[in-house]
């Protein structure tokens, strides 16, 4: 029912921040983009300012899954395992 833009809503204000930015982008049904769309979007990642990374939860051609036993989707549980949990330092340093 509502959506974001990529450039106006997340990089237009994350451009004035002096610092290395990581996007998470749980991008829930972007699995159903098409056409002309995805490659805007897919070119509009690609073009993110230099000191910004992107990380999807899925392509343009994938569903993201969730569960509802987790209360979020696969990506997010999989964030929260590796930041809170520790999954993420396998070798404990």
């Amino acid at each position: 029912n509502s959506s974001l833009s990529f450039r106006d809503d997340f990089i237009a204000n994350l451009n004035n921040l002096k610092c290395k930015k990581i996007i998470l982008l749980d991008a829930c049904h972007s699995g159903a983009t098409v056409g002309k769309r995805l490659a805007d979007a897919n070119q509009l990642i690609a073009n993110t300012p230099a000191g910004t990374i992107t990380i999807t939860s899925s392509s343009g051609n994938e569903k993201s899954y969730e569960h509802s036993a987790w209360k979020n989707s696969s990506f997010v549980k999989a964030i929260k395992e590796a930041l809170e949990e520790g999954k993420a330092n396998t070798n404990r340093d």
